[in-house]
């Protein structure tokens, strides 16, 4: 097997960490409405709207003593402002005693709706396959504590871009995006789970 087989895109990288945070957490699935999703970039003016935002279908509920939340993975949809992201894992305080099942997914999908611009994200990635963290976001200081000193560790080739092109949003051509070691996943999701119950 060689590392190529081994390197995975950011967006699997973090949907495999999302899945495995459920399974080792015991993570209740809750399925969304299909209207849930998170304002994530505007270009709207006086004479048109043009919004992008993060897709959540379903959401998982977390819990560890005496701490719960509600973690989604996501997706980037709508138009072209959302087309410098591509996939976030977000989460949410939140508490579910005495709750009925509908309440609860009514309850989640508002709250991801009202989650805008990464503010409850853990991490998010860029089209180009980085990994980044919002600087003003809920989880930063515990994201840059845990995960800054190991994140090239989990990188398998770096990004490669033509400096001599640009999009029409004056960025850079990507040749090829950031992968990740596919192995590292494992490690990656039990750091997200130190986020949000270390």
């Amino acid at each position: 097997m060689t590392e190529k087989d081994t390197s995975i895109s950011a967006r699997s990288f973090l949907r495999k960490a999302f899945c495995l945070l459920k399974k080792n957490f015991e993570g209740k699935l809750i399925r969304l409405n299909k209207e849930t999703r998170a304002e994530i970039a505007n270009d709207s003016d006086w004479h048109r709207t043009r919004i992008g935002y993060m897709r959540y279908i379903s959401a998982i509920l977390l819990k560890s003593g005496d701490k719960e939340w509600i973690v989604a993975f996501g997706i980037k949809c709508g138009q072209y402002p959302a087309d410098q992201y591509d996939c976030d894992i977000t989460a949410i305080n939140f508490n579910s005693e005495g709750k009925s099942k509908k309440y609860i997914t009514e309850e989640v999908s508002e709250a991801l709706n009202k989650s805008k611009y990464f503010r409850n994200s853990i991490v998010f990635s860029k089209s180009n396959g980085r990994l980044v963290t919002n600087t003003e976001g809920y989880f930063y200081e515990k994201v840059k504590k845990i995960f800054l000193p190991r994140t090239k560790e989990f990188v398998a080739e770096t990004l490669v871009v033509d400096h001599e092109h640009i999009t029409s949003d004056a960025q850079s051509i990507v040749i090829s995006p950031v992968l990740y070691k596919k192995e590292y996943v494992p490690i990656f999701s039990q750091m997200i789970g130190e986020v949000l119950f270390g």
